[in-house]
């Protein structure tokens, strides 16, 4: 019997490499340590690949979303901080910006012990601006 709540949270299970990745380590992580769960939008192109997984549990939400939404983002916390009480979670490990965001608060008010979060990339392409000035040159930017 599995000894280890771990719920992965991820915004949205659309076709990307944060998403191939999180089903992948839910795939790969031994059924016999651990009780997975996975917190995700309710539908997404990935969908039908998390539900065949094998031993794991997938809560679908109607509140997380990628689009900034303050009513859904206050729900969709209260939703992952009931489901991290409910099941009695030990880890929750978050992908993707707003999943990061919510579930990482989620997890903290709920007292985890063990949060973690995966970067998958940065928000900021050629022209974003930093306090220093902007990436293409025409500021100082730090480097190394």
């Amino acid at each position: 019997m599995p000894g280890t709540n771990i719920l992965y949270v991820i915004t949205k299970l659309e076709l990307g490499g944060a998403q191939k990745q999180a089903l992948s380590l839910m795939r790969h992580l031994n059924k016999e340590e651990y009780k997975i769960f996975l917190f995700t939008a309710f539908n997404g192109l990935l969908m039908d690949e998390a539900l065949a997984i094998s031993g794991i549990t997938v809560k679908r939400s109607r509140f997380i979303e990628r689009p900034i939404s303050p009513l859904k983002d206050l729900l969709a916390l209260f939703e992952i901080y009931g489901f991290i009480k409910e099941k009695q979670i030990d880890i929750v490990h978050t992908h993707s910006s707003k999943a990061g965001i919510i579930g990482r608060l989620a997890a903290r008010l709920a007292g985890v012990k063990i949060i973690i979060h995966t970067v998958h990339g940065w928000s900021f392409n050629d022209r974003a601006c930093s306090i220093y000035g902007w990436k293409d040159g025409s500021g100082v930017l730090p480097t190394g």
